[in-house]
């Protein structure tokens, strides 16, 4: 291995845990028993659009959610504005919004997404990760909170398949 070899793969380093848990986060199967494609693969287009209560959010919703703030993630590294922000309706779109685009579309924009930031992230090196695109917040900021909010939500999902499941045992059709 070449010393400018070594510099290069050195300071790619946060960047390439960062595209690690992107990469595990989809379909991978490091350190997480679940990631989202085996935690939703066995569910019907019925029960991914189902609120098992009227509090919770669907699972559409919630990977919905995802979606939105990884495109917003994905404008500001490409240096684009972005309109999204906490409790706007597009921070969460409902379940009538959800049904017209259609679940398998849903899940294939989150794959495309995921790799498309992965992409990005692929051309840039740690710095980037240290550099500010507002006031206070950094790219590294961005992308970690990224990956805290897939798995936060992850978890959101886990809890509402288990209320689905619990629902259809007692015999209300989900």
């Amino acid at each position: 291995m070449k010393k400018d070899q070594r510099i290069t793969e050195k300071s790619s380093m946060h960047v390439n845990r960062l595209i690690g848990l992107l990469e595990d986060f989809w379909n991978g199967e490091k350190w997480i028993d679940d990631n989202l494609v085996k935690k939703v693969m066995h569910l019907s287009e019925y029960q991914v659009f189902k609120r098992p209560l009227e509090q919770l959010h669907s699972v559409a919703e919630l990977v919905s959610h995802m979606l939105v703030w990884r495109e917003a993630a994905i404008d500001r590294i490409l240096e684009k504005p972005t309109a999204l922000s906490v409790g706007t309706p597009l921070d969460w779109r409902k379940n009538d919004v959800l049904k017209e685009i259609g679940w398998n579309s849903l899940l294939q924009q989150f794959e495309a997404n995921n790799l498309n930031l992965i992409s990005l992230l692929k051309e840039r090196d740690d710095t980037f990760l240290d550099t500010s695109y507002q006031e206070g917040s950094t790219f590294g900021n961005l992308i970690e909170g990224i990956v805290q909010h897939d798995f936060y939500h992850l978890g959101q999902i886990g809890i509402t398949i288990k209320f689905l499941m619990l629902k259809s045992e007692a015999g209300d059709t989900c």
